[in-house]
Formats: structure tokens, sequence, C-alpha cells
């Protein structure tokens, strides 16, 4: 498997703001027919969510997040990552995310506040032992039940 570094969001500025919205984005294709027909499939496997992200920055980190979108992001062209919420409990931690078109921002009394649309990237958080664990819970004791299950549907001693 490939492994890609990514540049990392700066430790030294905000998360953007937790209240972001947006959409989940299938990779679908609708094609039209002669006959007026529509058929809408898939063609291919992610399915990322595309949302409105929102910093508040003092003048200072602001001054580092345009510098850090300048050169680490090739001017928002490259993706990184980010510690942030994009979820449920299971979708906190790092993402891979791309910004879809440039950051707008407004000057609100002492601070800035910039607004970028961007895409957020599946990315593996769990190991398939841990994602277990927390389906099943302890595999001792999920094996146990599931023997005294099964036990009591097959009596017979072979």
């Amino acid at each position: 498997m490939q492994t890609t570094e990514y540049a990392s969001y700066p430790v030294v500025l905000p998360n953007p703001q937790g209240n972001f919205s947006g959409t989940h984005r299938a990779p679908t294709q609708t094609t039209q027919f002669t006959s007026g027909r529509r058929r809408r499939r898939k063609i291919g496997r992610t399915v990322v969510k595309e949302v409105n992200m929102e910093w508040l920055f003092t003048p200072e980190e602001y001054d580092v997040f345009v510098k850090w979108w300048e050169d680490d992001l090739d001017a928002g062209c490259d993706m990184f990552q980010i510690d942030m919420p994009s979820g449920g409990g299971g979708q906190t931690g790092l993402h891979v995310v791309q910004f879809t078109g440039d950051p707008s921002f407004s000057h609100e009394e002492c601070n800035w506040r910039v607004s970028v649309e961007c895409v957020i990237y599946p990315y593996p958080k769990m190991s398939d032992s841990d994602l277990l664990y927390t389906l099943f819970g302890d595999p001792n004791a999920y094996a146990l039940k599931l023997k005294s299950v099964l036990s009591s549907y097959y009596t017979r001693n072979y």
C-alpha cells in the first residue's frame, strides 16, 4: 500500500469552528437517455464530505495561516492533515482535507474570520482489531458468549 505525506495543519493555529455544515458527495454519474429516462450510477467507491469551514484568527494567527496557505499548500492546491471532528465519535481525529476554493475573509473588530469550501476525504482512523473491539467488545468474552449460544443449539458430541 502506498503512503502519501501530507502537509500538517500548524499546531499554533486554532482548529476550525465546530459548527460547520456540508454534504456527502458520492462519486456518481448521471446519464440522460434519448428516451427521456435518466440513470445514475456509481463511478467510484470513495464518498467525501464537502463542507464550509470557518476559522477565527487574531492578526498574528491570520498572518501564519496566509503564509501556510501560500507556501505549504501551494495556494490551496495541496491536501493537508488536520485533527478535528467531522461526525460521530468514530470520526474524530486526523482527516485529509483539501480546499476547493479560495478562502474568503472578513475583519471583525480585532479578529479575522476566514471561511473556505473544503473536501474532507476518508481517512483510516482505527486498525481492524481496534474496530472489532469497538464493535464487539472484548474478543475473549465475545468468543465465550458465542460458544455458549452455539452449544445451546448444537448439543450433540462428536
